[in-house]
Order: C-alpha cells, then structure tokens, then sequence
C-alpha cells in the first residue's frame, strides 16, 4: 500500500513520493487506479496507454508456387507488387557473368 493521501478511485503524491514509490504507482494505474503526481504547483496524471490489439496478417501466401520458392513477389518501378520467377541455377550464372 501506498503511504500517500488516498481519496476514493484517485492517488495523490507528491513528486518525491512518486519517485520512491514509481513501480507501485504503475501497478495502482494498471490496475484502473488514477494516479496524480504533483510538483511545483502542477499536477500529471499517470495513465496506460491502450496499443490496439495486433491484427491478423493482411496477405497470407497460399501458392504452392510461391511457397516452395519459385515464384516471389517483388515492387515494380511504379511501386506496384508483381509476380516473377525466382532465377533458377541457369539465370543465376548468367546474372553472375555480367
């Protein structure tokens, strides 16, 4: 428990109060707590931040082509995505000798 003024769903500290009790004070906000630390006159109110939850993938590759490797998806010059052949062993020692 925190040795601080506690009044209802909201803790008060003082900003040297804040500092040696910070981990406390964290678990108190993620716990649906109100936290408000006070310096100088001023008061910040300690809150979680929400993230959104992660979402599933956009595009799942389901190709058995593109899955075993012999076809890719690379961005044109425009930006756009199209679909080419992975260089086999012939066209990869082409490219090399160039």
């Amino acid at each position: 428990m925190l040795p601080c003024p506690y009044t209802g769903p909201m803790t008060k500290v003082s900003a040297q109060q804040a500092s040696s009790y910070l981990l406390d004070l964290l678990d108190a906000v993620e716990q649906g707590e109100e936290v408000v630390v006070e310096r100088a006159g001023r008061e910040f109110r300690l809150s979680l931040v929400q993230h959104p939850a992660q979402t599933e993938p956009i595009l799942i590759i389901e190709d058995p082509d593109v899955l075993s490797g012999e076809w890719t998806w690379a961005a044109g010059e425009d930006g756009q995505l199209d679909f080419q052949a992975q260089p086999g062993p012939v066209e990869a020692d082409r490219s090399r000798r160039c």
